[in-house]
């Protein structure tokens, strides 16, 4: 129940944004990863382009599972800075998570 609320919340502030003409993806932050996929699933069921922002966890035994996640995370970044997303959705575990590693030095 709580979900269709925050739906609707998302819904209603992509709608005015987008109306006033000064649209930026919105960022929806979740405590737990299957409350992520469950409001994402929810987004793009109300016809919205959202996308679920998922922790970088490396996978040292499955190394093309690791690759994917990545190549999902760097997805979701482009979508973002082509602004061709409405919606990101994400907990902070993987919104404080690097995609790229750390810079040594310069």
């Amino acid at each position: 129940a709580r979900s269709a609320y925050l739906v609707e919340a998302v819904i209603d502030a992509v709608s005015l944004a987008k109306k006033n003409g000064r649209f930026t993806p919105l960022l929806v932050l979740l405590p737990t990863a299957e409350m992520r996929d469950e409001v994402c699933s929810l987004l793009v069921g109300h016809g919205l382009n959202a996308y679920a922002y998922k922790m970088r966890m490396p996978v040292l035994y499955n190394i093309s599972a690791s690759r994917e996640l990545d190549r999902e995370r760097l997805l979701v970044l482009s979508l973002v800075a082509d602004s061709r997303c409405d919606v990101v959705v994400t907990t902070p575990d993987a919104l404080v998570s690097y995609t790229m590693p750390k810079c040594n030095g310069n």
